[in-house]
């Protein structure tokens, strides 16, 4: 209960992991609210975090402005995921300043009424006992519901009454259902409908011998018929499997096992010679005549099979024989092929060493050889020399040239070319072009010029 329009009052809000009910701590920086005064909107609280007081429980401050209302509800949240936060309450109403003391005034006489009969402690209770019970209550509707039932109405409990995922392993305790809180027989078969347990009630190995304790099923936990059903069961499981290919195999895989791993089996052997004499015995299909008939037809089989291989064994030594008489009897054994051999390898090694020597040698005059002509057939013919034209170039001044620059150079000074002064200019073989240039010793009587351009 909050004064109305009263300075330095808290409201209190509670932080719980809505999936296990449990309290969480240590989330006062992500807690917010807002709050709503007589339902005209809600509006941030200046208090923009609570402070904490224990065990999931956070007090936020409340300014004298956010207290003038006659009704007030709080809206708190936190940023953090899977924090669900309720106000303790989530609404009240408040009491006018003083309400407490009740002092009336009439006649500018104000009659204080705490005295009588003990208002303002009786007052004072009702708030704290308000206060101390909804939290009480609070904490154990939210935690844990400590009661036992006496008895509950048939039905009153069924399918359509539990929401989906409500009862789940995370809503138990470690170990909250074992046999010391059940009685005997609490759990019979008039208290399981028709196919209530199936294998899609059950998660992946969700039963396994790690979670069934040692001879927690025995014989005094089955009905007196359950062993012979478990049996008949198993049986029509084994016959009607198809063609019993399967079944056969394994039996088959057992009797084989059985006949080698039993020594000389000499007992097992006997066995069945017995029975099958036997057989042959009282059969009433089987006479003496008719086995002795039948023994003969197979001998006379197995002679005509023999007989065959022999033949066909024969024929293949024969022509192996014939291979091997063509063998030359030189070498006659593999260390005479030996001897050959170290004597092959011996020259090959020598043979090896003079084409190294040879290579390198070799390989020293190639070296020499320029890049360019690549082929014989780069290299021009002295008919190609002096029928084919050189492109006109001109050495670089005061340097070597080439012998195409040092003829075009040559031509341009007996042929084409202007004196002007002690400047001699040449012309290109185009009679424009400005060739090589000389400086004359004398403008008027030169005996002598040197390459200026």
């Amino acid at each position: 209960m909050l004064q109305k329009n009263t300075i330095s009052q808290k409201w209190r809000v509670f932080a719980f992991d809505p999936t296990t009910g449990l309290p969480v701590t240590g989330d006062a920086a992500n807690i917010t609210a807002k709050i709503n005064k007589d339902w005209a909107g809600v509006t941030a609280l200046s208090s923009t975090n609570p402070t904490e007081t224990e065990s999931g429980f956070y007090e936020f401050d409340l300014t004298q402005a956010e207290t003038n209302a006659n009704w007030l509800d709080i809206y708190p949240e936190s940023s953090t995921s899977g924090v669900q936060v309720i106000g303790v309450p989530g609404g009240m109403g408040t009491v006018p300043l003083n309400f407490q003391t009740l002092a009336i005034s009439s006649n500018r006489m104000a009659a204080n009424l705490s005295a009588v009969g003990g208002v303002t402690a009786v007052v004072t209770n009702m708030v704290t006992m308000f206060n101390d019970d909804w939290t009480t209550s609070y904490d154990t509707v939210n935690h844990r519901v400590n009661t036992t039932v006496v008895s509950v109405g048939n039905n009153a409990i069924a399918a359509a009454s539990i929401a989906s995922a409500a009862i789940t392993a995370a809503k138990f305790g470690s170990s909250a259902i074992t046999s010391t809180v059940l009685a005997a027989n609490a759990i019979g078969a008039s208290q399981i409908a028709s196919s209530a347990i199936t294998s899609a009630k059950f998660a992946s190995n969700a039963i396994t011998s790690t979670v069934i304790a040692a001879d927690a099923i025995g014989a005094s936990q089955l009905a007196a018929d359950a062993a012979t059903e478990i049996a008949t069961t198993v049986e029509a499981a084994i016959l009607n499997e198809g063609d019993a290919t399967a079944l056969l195999a394994a039996i088959a895989a057992k009797v084989e096992q059985f006949l080698i791993n039993d020594g000389d089996a000499s007992a097992t052997l006997a066995a069945i010679a017995t029975a099958v004499t036997a057989a042959i015995g009282t059969g009433s299909a089987l006479t003496a005549l008719a086995t002795q008939s039948s023994v003969n037809t197979v001998a006379g089989y197995l002679d005509t099979e023999v007989a065959a291989i022999l033949a066909a064994v024969d024929t293949e030594v024969a022509a192996i024989k014939a291979k091997i008489d063509n063998l030359p009897s030189d070498p006659a054994d593999a260390s005479d092929i030996a001897t050959a051999f170290g004597t092959v390898n011996t020259t090959l090694a020598t043979i090896a060493g003079y084409v190294d020597t040879e290579v390198a040698a070799i390989k020293a005059k190639t070296d020499l050889i320029p890049a360019s002509p690549a082929s014989v057939g780069d290299i021009p013919t002295v008919s190609q020399i002096w029928t084919t034209a050189l492109t006109e170039a001109y050495r670089t001044t005061g340097q070597t040239g080439t012998a195409a620059q040092l003829l075009y150079e040559l031509l341009a000074n007996l042929t084409e070319f202007a004196i002007s002064g002690t400047t001699l200019q040449t012309k290109k073989i185009d009679h424009s072009t400005n060739g090589p240039a000389y400086t004359l010793n004398d403008a008027t009587n030169p005996t002598g010029k040197t390459r200026a351009s």
